[in-house]
């Protein structure tokens, strides 16, 4: 009986050993790979997720959340735009955000910021990789490259981690770091995950 179980187990470590790696598996080979490149184009982008808003205690303006008796806010948030992505990791594009406290009544659009992101690091064996971005007021997009408009400023920076699926025609990110770029850190917890879909 020993020799027969030590026989399947054997067996079974060969067979897999030998079983070829299925493309998409991390450590695929390169022909499973999707190069950098490959995620040049026109993406329609979907983002929701829900952050903490400090404010002071009477409600009347944002407060830094490291301020005590700053009052938190649970804040819905969604968002939906286009943006294109260039073969160097940079892109750019507008969207239309709207927010809702937990609990209220669904806003209209509120602004619609134009987004900067820079691929910083990317790995064409898992298709991972994280990138930086930027939220401007006002500005306008020339494929890739932003232009300010006059008096832009940066409202809300950032760090995402994405994930590249469909042969490069689909990703999927969540924001790892969130921080506002003008005045007080009014940011707490955060949740918010993003699609991407090329047109």
């Amino acid at each position: 009986m020993k020799r027969v179980l030590l026989s399947i187990i054997v067996l079974g470590l060969i067979t897999a050993y030998a079983t070829p790696k299925v493309a998409g598996q991390v450590g695929t080979s390169s022909s499973a790979q999707i190069p950098q490149t490959r995620l040049a184009g026109t993406f329609a982008v979907t983002t929701q997720g829900s952050n903490s808003a400090c404010l002071k205690p009477d409600f009347s303006a944002f407060e830094d959340c490291t301020t005590p008796g700053a009052v938190t806010v649970q804040v819905n948030l969604v968002q939906a735009g286009q943006v294109f992505s260039d073969r160097e990791g940079d892109s750019c594009g507008p969207f239309s955000v709207s927010f809702m406290p937990l609990g209220g009544s669904p806003a209209p659009p509120t602004n619609t910021p134009v987004v900067v992101s820079k691929t910083t690091n990317y790995d064409p064996r898992t298709g991972t990789g994280d990138a930086t971005f930027k939220n401007y007021s006002a500005g306008s997009c020339d494929g890739a490259v932003f232009s300010p408009a006059p008096g832009a400023v940066v409202r809300i920076s950032g760090t995402t981690h994405f994930v590249i699926s469909s042969n490069g025609n689909r990703i999927d990110s969540i924001q790892t770091t969130r921080t506002e770029a003008q005045g007080p850190s009014d940011i707490g917890s955060f949740v918010i995950s993003s699609v991407a879909l090329r047109q």
